[in-house]
């Protein structure tokens, strides 16, 4: 009961934001579970280490593709019907390719399951933000994200239990891969029962006409710079660099200590797991500040954390360094990504929501796709061979962790040429807010 109370700090709409954000959990505890055991099964369908990073890019492919497309549609016929073609079809690629006879198959079903992914994220944004009264989105933002993060918490370690299960029952190594599949599609499909039965349209500019309303007519639109347009391009290059860092390493990172470094897949999936735990409990906290004190403090401080630890973990052998430098770097992402999302809220006409989310998943899904392409290219270039950096010696399969860390470093230069509102409120609309939040 607790946990429910907490949701009535959003008003009359705290209903649609606790199904959005339970809905949200569902569907990333489905994603968390692929994401350890995708590249081993891709090999075991006989795709080499570049081919591996071609597969993990048909997803953001594919969702680069309808991202923009969703979006905008959104904007036009309503979000909830996006929602559910997108879910189901997420559901249906996802168990097929449990099928897939060979990784030229599994390809084809990641493209359309990155499809369907592109159709339900920028489009469940679009509808939180609808939704949330204007002094609450980073504090939402910080609760959906926390539900990506809980996801990629939970997420591998209900996929390890389906592994460790599969094998314990006498299943093979490459039944107990499959099995992850049928986990995150089942997962799915409970999603799209709710999205039909729970989830319902909801005018983008009520809070924004509800404002006007109670403020006798005379206040402009709140959290909107004079001309935000002029500030989506700066968005844009920093939601690239941020998906071509996270591609960068997606592909390589399990194989890196699995074949590099001996660690068991479980034993991969309990790192990201509890790295996904960590960020989900820091995210809440850090959206709800960033509505107090501005978004841009707290991403200064969240990126170099992911820089620094980032670019130590490819230098690490055992299981404690790897598991505390990847769990450090959880905290900057903990810091970042819900402020640097809320940031969308605070640009973004209400009008151009779906449309302008939808983009910005573009960009993030071209450096999501150039990611896991070159990255997996330059650890295969790279395995087997020895860097000498200042008289210390250093394996070549390091190398993709060290450029990851430095896309990140251009976000940190992007945030201080970014201009956004001072202050998400004014106190006039604060009070007005206050009065539609109660």
């Amino acid at each position: 009961m607790g946990l429910l109370r907490y949701f009535d700090r959003f008003g009359e709409t705290k209903n649609e934001v606790m199904i959005l954000v339970g809905t949200s959990l569902i569907l990333n505890f489905g994603f968390g579970v692929l994401i350890p055991f995708i590249p081993l099964y891709a090999q075991d369908l006989g795709a080499t280490i570049s081919l591996v990073g071609v597969i993990i890019a048909g997803f953001t492919i594919g969702r680069a593709i309808m991202a923009s497309v969703a979006g905008m549609y959104s904007d036009k016929v309503g979000r909830k019907r996006v929602m559910v073609w997108g879910t189901l079809l997420y559901s249906i690629t996802t168990a097929s390719m449990a099928f897939a006879p060979n990784w030229q198959t599994l390809f084809v079903l990641r493209l359309f399951e990155g499809a369907a992914v592109g159709i339900v994220w920028p489009t469940a944004m679009a509808y939180l933000v609808d939704v949330v009264p204007r002094d609450k989105v980073g504090e939402a933002t910080g609760i959906y994200t926390t539900s990506f993060a809980l996801g990629f918490f939970v997420g591998p370690l209900l996929g390890s239990g389906a592994v460790y299960i599969t094998k314990k029952v006498g299943g093979s190594e490459f039944q107990a891969l499959q099995s992850t599949f049928f986990v995150t599609a089942g997962l799915a499909f409970i999603a799209l029962v709710v999205i039909i039965l729970k989830i319902h349209d909801f005018d983008p500019e009520y809070y924004d006409r509800k404002e006007q309303e109670l403020g006798g007519g005379k206040l402009k639109p709140i959290d909107k710079l004079d001309n935000p347009r002029s500030e989506y391009k700066k968005y844009y290059a920093m939601t690239f660099f941020n998906g071509l860092g996270i591609g960068f390493i997606i592909p390589i990172f399990s194989i890196f200590f699995v074949d590099v470094h001996d660690f068991s897949p479980e034993l991969v999936g309990l790192i990201l797991g509890i790295s996904g735990g960590i960020t989900a409990v820091i995210s809440g906290p850090s959206g709800a500040l960033g509505d107090r004190i501005g978004r841009k403090p707290l991403m200064i401080i969240g990126i170099p954390i992911m820089v620094i630890n980032t670019a130590l973990l490819g230098f690490v052998s055992t299981f404690l360094l790897a598991a505390g430098f990847f769990w450090f770097r959880s905290i900057g992402l903990g810091l970042f990504l819900p402020n640097f999302r809320a940031l969308q809220a605070d640009i973004v006409l209400p009008k151009e929501r779906g449309t302008i989310f939808g983009r910005v998943q573009t960009f993030f899904n071209i450096g999501a796709v150039i990611g896991p392409i070159s990255g997996s290219y330059l650890y295969d270039l790279m395995q087997g061979r020895t860097m000498n950096v200042l008289g210390h010696k250093f394996i070549g399969e390091a190398t993709p962790f060290v450029f990851t860390a430095l896309f990140q470093s251009v976000m940190f230069f992007l945030v201080f040429i970014l201009r956004y509102p001072k202050s998400n409120l004014t106190k006039e609309t604060k009070i007005i807010t206050n009065k539609i939040s109660t």
